[in-house]
């Protein structure tokens, strides 16, 4: 089972985009079962809460997707996160940039397959996202900070949405096998229909 070693990226990623205090991030444990955020939700396992500042300004929802096709076994791993906007120039365009920026700086080869706006639904309203999609060259180590490192063996299939709802800005991170990526993308789409991220996790 690879979750083990795939996870920490996705982790380590949430902690250095958001930055962290003394006491943040903290991992949120009394989050049980869900309508907004399910334990299962579109085939994916949430897998845990974190957040990386007080009165849930900034928090990070894990979920994780394995399944076993034939002899093949397929993981995607995502990454929501609902942060509010304090400035007003973290439009959702800025953010994607940004986001964008941090993924290269961690894959400085990456190739960039794809970007592009989507729509998604929810409650009776639509949004436009901002998507991108890259190829991670992986053989390498990343640096998450101070003595944090998480080694990125293969080559990764990156996945980046962003939109705003209300005063906040959602991000949805994905990693995918590169040959698994048109599986990936399809139930990222089905994993953001399945959970309610109008609201947060608690």
């Amino acid at each position: 089972m690879r979750r083990l070693t795939w996870l920490p990226v996705c982790a380590a990623l949430a902690i250095v985009l958001a930055g962290c205090s003394i006491f943040y991030p903290k991992h949120i444990t009394d989050v049980g079962e869900s309508a907004d955020y399910p334990l299962f939700a579109a085939g994916f396992e949430r897998w845990q809460i974190i957040s990386h500042a007080p009165g849930a300004r900034d928090v990070s929802i894990f979920y994780n997707l394995c399944q076993v096709a034939g002899d093949e076994e397929i993981e995607v791993l995502a990454l929501l996160r609902t942060k509010r906007i304090t400035r007003p120039q973290d439009s959702a365009k800025a953010v994607f940039e940004a986001e964008k920026a941090a993924w290269l700086k961690l894959q400085p080869n990456a190739e960039r397959l794809n970007e592009e706006t989507v729509t998604l639904s929810k409650k009776g309203k639509e949004y436009t996202a901002l998507k991108a999609s890259y190829l991670g060259t992986g053989g390498g180590s990343f640096c998450f900070g101070p003595r944090r490192y998480f080694e990125w063996p293969v080559p990764r299939y990156i996945e980046l949405i962003v939109w705003r709802h209300e005063d906040r800005i959602l991000t949805l991170h994905s990693a995918a096998t590169p040959e698994n990526r048109d599986i990936a993308s399809a139930q990222n789409l089905e994993l953001l229909d399945a959970v309610n991220w109008t609201v947060l996790p608690f």
